[in-house]
């Protein structure tokens, strides 16, 4: 498994890591899935895949599945790679649990700036940031996980809404952001923000709101109705 090569970035040997799962997965488990889940017509597509993706696993078994010794660990323990890796989570919390919390958003991306503070400052001075500092920009991360995973108080609240539309050069047209009646919860953007039209439905909405551990509210679901 071991193979002495040139030095590799951290970012480098996650990629070649990343690869050489994602073949393993083609190689070995993707068959089985496809088969429990469509039956023949799944082994019919991985037979297609395969001719594909082969001088891709070829090369990937060939070249990419040997790494130096502690080359892995090491890349992963690299503070570089901690900071991606915790700036994805936190993109990924604010966007499931940031903006279903009842908290102007404008402030809660202060505050998750405020987070990386230290470390833009570091930047800055041209050094080089330590692991505390890394972790602390998990900070309001941890905040919205907790909040939102002990909660109560449930409430049920409906409301009539409408599209919000957007100008252009060319005239306006329909966002899928929704106005609630009253303009209730307008600076709370997060809960009025679909991804699609699809699945804006019907002239009222349902939410189901609940208070969080520290106190916070937030939009624990909804459902569109007529």
């Amino acid at each position: 498994m071991f193979k002495k090569k040139e030095s590799t970035s951290s970012f480098e040997t996650i990629f070649k890591l990343t690869i050489v799962i994602l073949a393993i997965a083609i190689v070995f488990f993707l068959p089985f899935y496809w088969y429990y889940k469509y039956q023949g017509q799944g082994i019919a597509m991985y037979l297609v895949l395969i001719v594909f993706t082969s001088p891709f696993i070829k090369h990937t078994f060939k070249d990419f599945i040997y790494f130096k010794k502690n080359e892995i660990s090491n890349a992963f323990l690299n503070i570089n790679t901690l900071l991606a890796f915790f700036f994805i989570l936190n993109v990924i919390a604010f966007i499931y649990f940031g903006l279903k919390t009842l908290i102007n958003i404008y402030v809660l991306i202060g505050l998750y700036v405020l987070n990386y503070f230290p470390i833009i400052t570091n930047s800055i001075k041209k050094q080089k940031s330590n692991i505390a500092e890394v972790f602390f920009t998990l900070t309001i991360s941890a905040f919205l996980v907790v909040n939102f995973q002990f909660s109560s108080n449930s409430r049920v609240e409906v409301y009539s809404f409408h599209n919000r539309y957007q100008k252009s050069k060319n005239g306006s047209y329909k966002t899928t952001l929704i106005i609630l009646e009253d303009n209730k919860y307008d600076e709370y953007i997060g809960i009025r923000t679909f991804l699609d039209f699809s699945e804006i439905k019907g002239y009222h909405i349902t939410y189901t709101i609940k208070e969080g551990f520290f106190g916070l509210e937030f939009v624990h679901s909804y459902k569109f109705n007529y």
